[in-house]
């Protein structure tokens, strides 16, 4: 069983393949519903701090102060130069 389909017959299922999407999609949307609810609960919950942490930052002074001394020799240099 051999059929033929025309351009006519191709073009006009096309187009209510795209009609039957555009219904679809055009449908009624469902209303939502507006749910309130309060949940009140209190948890306590005791906990114990065991340590501690204490950090020194060392290095960033340590480098500040090495880019002070380096600029501070290259004053010095320029002045005993000049």
């Amino acid at each position: 069983m051999k059929k033929n389909l025309s351009r006519r017959n191709f073009l006009r299922t096309g187009a209510l393949t795209a009609a039957g999407a555009v219904l679809a999609g055009c449908g009624a949307t469902p209303t939502p519903e507006v749910i309130e609810k309060v949940v009140k609960e209190t948890v306590e919950v005791e906990k114990e701090v065991i340590k501690e942490v204490e950090k020194e930052v060392v290095k960033t002074v340590e480098v500040k102060l090495k880019k002070r001394l380096r600029k501070l020799l290259q004053l010095r240099r320029r002045r005993r130069h000049a």
